[in-house]
């Protein structure tokens, strides 16, 4: 039997719901009497991503089978009954409460307008000419406290390998590839500390974890890219906006009471 992946699992969480309330379409099969529709199809193919969905309407077919037999063999066993199953099964009938709201906010929020656009790029190079990719290195190691004063004088990748080499420690790498169109505010925080020279150390217990600017890699982009892609960014943080005003609203406008803690 093909493997059903997680997201499948979960949806059989709330597979109690599914007799609730039918929704219409042409009938594809019958799983054990149980109707599997062609808007049921639809549904599993709009949740892929774009570049999945070509082809995949068979597979798709076979899977919502798959899932029917699972969850008719758990309801079977009574797992509906339990205690578990029954709190997972109203969370995620909240969840999906949940984003049909964000759904409206993000759908009604509008697109940012040209001359705020225009006016950002201006303010905002690192969308434009000094668009850039900024090569971050983090390196993870152990070592007694005396190498920590050492560390604090490497000024690069280099120096604080050969540090190590010396001292025979053993250290674990990680490559990151920052965009400077996309980074948030820690990050760039962290880029512009990095750029005025040396690297951040951090301690927890004995291990240290040492973040270093290896490289940036000069990546302008032409007027109607950035444009683009700004106003994609700018789209993307207006609906943020829009969530988090609506979500203030809603805490202002309701009455939580905190029950006592014994």
């Amino acid at each position: 039997m093909r493997k059903i992946g997680w997201m499948l699992g979960l949806a059989l969480l709330a597979c109690g719901g599914c007799q609730k309330a039918q929704v219409g379409g042409q009938t594809l099969a019958l799983v054990n009497g149980e109707p599997i529709s062609r808007d049921d199809v639809d549904l599993e193919l709009a949740l892929l991503p774009p570049d999945q969905r070509a082809g995949a309407r068979p597979r798709v077919l076979q899977d919502l089978i798959d899932r029917k037999l699972f969850a008719q063999d758990a309801r079977a066993r009574g797992a509906e009954r339990g205690v578990t199953f029954v709190r997972l099964e109203r969370r995620w009938h909240e969840v999906l409460l949940a984003q049909s709201t964000s759904d409206i906010i993000a759908a009604r929020t509008r697109l940012a307008g040209d001359s705020q656009v225009e006016a950002w790029l201006a303010a905002h190079p690192e969308y434009g000419a000094k668009h850039c990719f900024y090569v971050i290195e983090t390196v993870k190691f152990s070592a007694p406290e005396p190498i920590v004063d050492l560390v604090t004088h490497v000024r690069d990748a280099a120096g604080l390998s050969a540090l190590l080499a010396q001292r025979n420690i053993l250290a674990a790498r990680r490559v990151e590839v920052w965009d400077s169109a996309s980074l948030t505010p820690e990050q760039a925080d962290l880029v512009t500390k990095l750029q005025a020279g040396g690297l951040k150390l951090s301690t927890l217990g004995n291990v240290r974890q040492v973040v270093m600017l290896s490289a940036v890699q000069p990546a302008p982009l032409d007027r109607e890219s950035a444009l683009a892609l700004l106003k994609a960014n700018l789209h993307q943080k207006q609906q943020m906006d829009a969530l988090a005003r609506h979500r203030m609203a809603l805490r202002a406008g309701a009455r939580i009471e905190w029950a006592p803690q014994k």
